[in-house]
């Protein structure tokens, strides 16, 4: 809904105006996606996802994505934390990019 929103020329000044939300929200939940596989989305579609993990899934390289959003499936877990702990104990050959293993989210 964000997406078409500002696809159609509203700005996202105006749309966290109307929504009551802030600008940084609202450009967090444009780009909430990128780096996110299809399966992994498709995955979680009818899930209530905490926006954080999918940052955090973004993280990692598309095979240990579609791994870990099965073992949060499997969990029932869909926090930020719990993405984040997954994360972590992947090993860094499978991250996408370096990443300070000290600011993972808690």
């Amino acid at each position: 809904m964000i997406v078409r929103a500002i696809e159609r020329g509203v700005s996202e000044e105006k749309l966290a105006r109307v929504l009551n939300l802030d600008v940084r929200a609202i450009r967090r939940r444009r780009t909430m996606l990128n780096g996110v596989c299809p399966e992994v989305v498709e995955l979680l579609k009818d899930k209530s996802v905490n926006p954080i993990a999918f940052e955090v899934l973004a993280k990692m390289k598309p095979g240990r994505q579609i791994e870990a959003a099965e073992l949060m499936a499997t969990a029932g877990n869909y926090s930020g934390s719990y993405a984040g702990a997954l994360l972590a104990a992947t090993g860094r050959r499978i991250w996408r990019a370096r990443i300070n293993p000290r600011r993972l989210p808690a």
